[in-house]
């Protein structure tokens, strides 16, 4: 492999997040036909020739990295407001109320006291 290469590939794609044996494993396959002797200005079209590629891996890894991360559990609402009531907090209230009236109509009046 072309030592020229594989530094000029890395400067290159050192943003990218890919790790070092990723950038190696690029510039092995392309360093074919590159000598130690090639002008700075061949390693330079090859490197850029490779920039692409490097950027479809990154894009593949962001790609499964994110299916795999799980989702977020939603939370409630901590401000108060669940935009089904008039604000003044006293719905909760009344579905009590409407639950004992039911209760004691059918009558059997519960207490937390009795044992069922």
């Amino acid at each position: 492999m072309n030592k020229k290469l594989l530094k000029t590939l890395q400067d290159k794609c050192k943003d990218f997040g890919l790790t070092e044996k990723a950038i190696e494993e690029l510039a092995q396959s392309a360093s074919e036909g590159l000598t130690d002797e090639s002008s700075d200005e061949d390693i330079a079209k090859v490197a850029d020739s490779l920039v692409p590629y490097a950027k479809m891996m990154q894009g593949e890894i962001t790609r499964k990295t994110r299916k795999q991360a799980p989702k977020p559990k939603t939370t409630p609402k901590t401000d108060g407001d669940d935009g089904d009531g008039d604000g003044d907090g006293d719905e909760h209230q009344q579905e009590d109320e409407n639950h004992r009236s039911s209760v004691v109509e059918k009558g059997k009046k519960y207490s937390h006291h009795e044992q069922v």
